[in-house]
């Protein structure tokens, strides 16, 4: 990950809003302690996701990291995602101090609009990471608008890809606030080993080669009548299959009489760092998830993805991931 581009800050708040962003947002840290020019600055860490973080112990102390303190915010209320809430907390902590020289805002989601938006409107300068990422199918991915418009409130746009500059370029984004970085999730799992990250469970399916289905009920809608057509048609994949789901779509689960075949074991898991347990481990796996399919192709893996217009193209052109209908 390339950080000449934030040289000049000198106090920085970080807004992530999943655990794979507070992993990009550990991997930052890390790489600006190295640099004598950043090594002195004072940073705060905002977390404002739902899953359980994964404890770093043990890899930040093979690889020498120092862990960041985390502040962590609540997102989801009784009513789901409180849009009016989160922006106030982001915006009363950026004001409980003397304000920040920048802001960064991790990935594309609602929490790096709300964090892009809010610092754009208190005159905070603001880098986008990821930014320029499309996908153009905002009827399934309406994220998508949120990251085009994290990256118009953005003073510095990251990008990971080529495409995502050409991207931004074509939106109209001066080139002087486009950088090519890259991404710094593949200097995460360019470290990450097995050792790191245990199985979460065991059951017969892992005594050979696997196939993990990760399904999440807010990728592309999917909701239960679609979990169980994908469940028929993952009968044509000979092998065994670990499929984990998020807690809401298990509970649609339990309330029906639907039973998963022999070879499908279906487990609820909540932990970044099981997850990770779990793809570190298994032969391919297949997705709803655009973030999935990226992490497997930083694990070396195969994925299947679920979606005719997916995230990451290049993933597809370089076949590691393949787009499959159900």
């Amino acid at each position: 990950m390339d950080v000449d581009a934030m040289t000049h800050l000198n106090k920085i708040y970080h807004i992530t809003g999943s655990a794979s962003q507070y992993l990009q947002a550990v991997m930052i840290l890390h790489q600006m302690s190295q640099s004598s020019s950043l090594s002195e600055m004072d940073h705060y860490l905002l977390y404002a996701g739902i899953e359980d973080l994964p404890d770093l112990n043990h890899w930040a102390a093979r690889n020498k990291v120092s862990i960041p303190t985390v502040h962590e915010y609540e997102l989801k209320g009784q009513n789901g995602l409180d849009l009016s809430r989160l922006q106030y907390e982001i915006a009363h902590r950026l004001d409980e101090e003397t304000k920040p020289v920048a802001l960064i805002a991790y990935g594309t989601s609602v929490v790096s609009y709300c964090a892009a938006f809010i610092g754009a409107v208190m005159n905070i300068p603001v880098v986008h990471i990821e930014a320029g990422e499309r996908c153009f199918n905002r009827e399934e991915f309406p994220t998508e608008l949120l990251g085009v418009l994290s990256d118009h409130c953005a003073s510095l746009c990251l990008t990971a890809t080529k495409r995502g500059a050409a991207n931004l370029r074509r939106e109209g984004i001066a080139p002087q606030r486009i950088r090519l970085a890259g991404d710094p999730l593949v200097d995460f799992f360019q470290t990450v080993n097995l050792i790191d990250y245990p199985l979460p469970f065991n059951t017969s399916a892992m005594e050979s080669d696997f196939c993990l289905v990760v399904i999440y009920s807010d990728q592309n809608q999917t909701t239960l009548p679609d979990l169980l057509a994908i469940s028929t048609s993952l009968k044509e994949i000979q092998r065994p299959l670990v499929c984990i789901v998020d807690p809401k779509m298990m509970n649609e689960l339990e309330k029906t009489s639907w039973k998963p075949s022999n070879r499908l074991n279906v487990h609820m898991v909540s932990s970044y760092g099981d997850y990770l347990g779990l793809l570190l481990r298994c032969e391919r796996c297949l997705t709803n998830s655009p973030d999935v399919m990226r992490e497997a192709y930083l694990a070396h893996r195969l994925c299947l993805i679920l979606d005719p217009n997916p995230w990451w193209p290049e993933l597809i052109e370089t076949g590691w991931a393949i787009p499959i209908s159900t």
